[in-house]
């Protein structure tokens, strides 16, 4: 039996940070994963997304650099020189990890855990032996796999989730994109700029519904200029395959084709067969209730990330797995998330915090609202690049900062000037106080900060 005093289960960006803060603190710990250190994120989810849509959008770019004077000639893609290159990314990262963990002293474990009482974890290794560890604290950060749609035949091949379709390694010709979430716009931009015609059927009305509709109207355009095929506000009733791909049914009578289907809407908690019930852990079927600072009912058990109800970013599961170190270290530590920054990273990318309109308006709460259009900014002009805007929403009575978002290039770090204003609870006069880099796509923010004061500069 081995003993240890913290055992966390899942090496995803909350199990493996958690280990590492842990590690520092001086805390003996393991870290037990069944299949990649990373988790989702690293192998399946924010990183080689990143990585192939960064060489799409180079080729989008490619294909209309004459334009500026640089004659390219034909642009073709090799896709598997750029699946080469996604993969030798997350390699690299993921080595990183184990890297950091090995000097760390971090013991790691291969196998698949299951609680078998408050201080007791059964690990399962892929030949199908068991063994028995012991620890005076556990942390649950086994996170979320991709949902699945009842009477869906996924294959991997014509019908795919998320995993399957970061498997590819040549290209079809065409692709259905069933969900225009944030995942589903994400592969709809990089598909399209790598030159596949593709269709994305949504059953809310727009595209990103969870964000600002003004969001949401842009995405939709520029998905137009892409030659995005965009059905909102339509359900599949029936999604079959033939020799020669799919058809999908809508409910209205009409019929789309394509190559292949990837099917992206949402993902669901890995609790099953995690024995719970062995330990007492409280959980409603869907995630485990923990308190600010990551505890659940049972003392020394902790429940990280998506599996503890939280935002599905990566960034909170870390935030949450240094939160339940320091705890178990003997610290006094919470979290209230109440300013969190996220990116989209279509073309344009999307940088958001805070809360949105429909959300103030949802509160009740009484804000003043202001954009800065990208078309007026000068470095925006330079790159070409000025399709979005920088609104802010503040407090109309004090000027304190509620919500921001940023449609445009390195929009997701942009906005993180505006969680730190939130986070320190500065006001929108204090903002544009502070003085900007010119020219930078920051200063939208600031552009749209004088609006809000209506000191406009720039725009009218």
């Amino acid at each position: 039996m081995t003993k240890c005093n913290c055992a966390i289960i899942g090496a995803g960006p909350g199990g493996y940070v958690a280990a590492l803060r842990a590690a520092r603190r001086g805390i003996d710990t393991v870290l037990i994963e069944k299949e990649h250190l990373g988790g989702t994120c690293l192998n399946r989810g924010c990183i080689p997304t990143k990585a192939l849509l960064h060489v799409s959008e180079l080729a989008w770019h490619m294909r209309s650099a004459e334009k500026l004077g640089l004659g390219t000639g034909k642009v073709d893609v090799d896709f598997s020189k750029a699946a080469a290159f996604k993969d030798k990314v997350v390699k690299d990262l993921r080595l990183g990890v184990g890297g950091l963990l090995k000097n760390l002293k971090v013991r790691v474990i291969s196998g698949t855990a299951k609680l078998t009482g408050p201080k007791s974890i059964s690990v399962t290794d892929n030949a199908g032996q068991s063994s028995t560890l012991q620890a005076d604290n556990i942390v649950i950060a086994t996170g979320t796999g991709p949902a699945k749609l009842p009477g869906f035949d996924f294959d991997g091949r014509k019908i795919m989730n998320t995993n399957d379709v970061l498997a590819l390694t040549t290209l079809p010709k065409s692709i259905l994109i069933v969900g225009g979430g944030i995942a589903g716009c994400e592969f709809a931009t990089m598909f399209a700029e790598f030159g596949l015609q593709v269709t994305v059927v949504e059953l809310l009305g727009s595209l990103l519904p969870v964000l600002d509709a003004d969001i949401g109207k842009l995405i939709s355009r520029t998905f137009k200029d892409k030659k995005i095929d965009v059905h909102t506000s339509a359900k599949i009733s029936k999604l079959s395959k033939s020799a020669s791909g799919i058809t999908a049914e809508l409910e209205d009578g009409q019929k789309l084709q394509a190559e292949c289907a990837l099917i992206s809407i949402g993902r669901t908690t890995n609790l099953a067969s995690l024995g719970l019930e062995s330990a007492g852990v409280d959980n409603d079927g869907k995630f485990i209730k923990v308190d600010s600072s990551c505890r659940t009912n049972v003392p020394g058990i902790w429940a990280i990330g998506e599996v503890a109800g939280a935002m599905p970013l990566a960034h909170v599961a870390s935030r949450m797995g240094i939160v339940a170190a320091e705890n178990i270290a003997g610290a006094d530590m919470s979290e209230d998330f109440s300013v969190v920054p996220f990116g989209i990273f279509t073309h344009p990318e999307i940088g958001v915090v805070g809360l949105n309109e429909s959300q103030t308006a949802q509160a009740g709460l009484n804000v003043k609202i202001a954009k800065f259009p990208l078309q007026a900014s000068g470095i925006a002009r330079a790159y070409r690049s000025t399709t979005g805007f920088a609104k802010i929403i503040a407090d109309k009575d004090t000027g304190e900062i509620i919500g921001a978002s940023m449609v445009g290039p390195h929009a997701a770090d942009v906005i993180q000037q505006v969680a730190l204003a939130m986070k320190t609870e500065c006001t929108v006069a204090e903002l544009i106080e502070t003085i900007h880099t010119h020219p930078t796509f920051s200063e939208a923010l600031a552009e749209a900060g004088e609006a809000w004061l209506d000191q406009a500069i720039h725009s009218v």
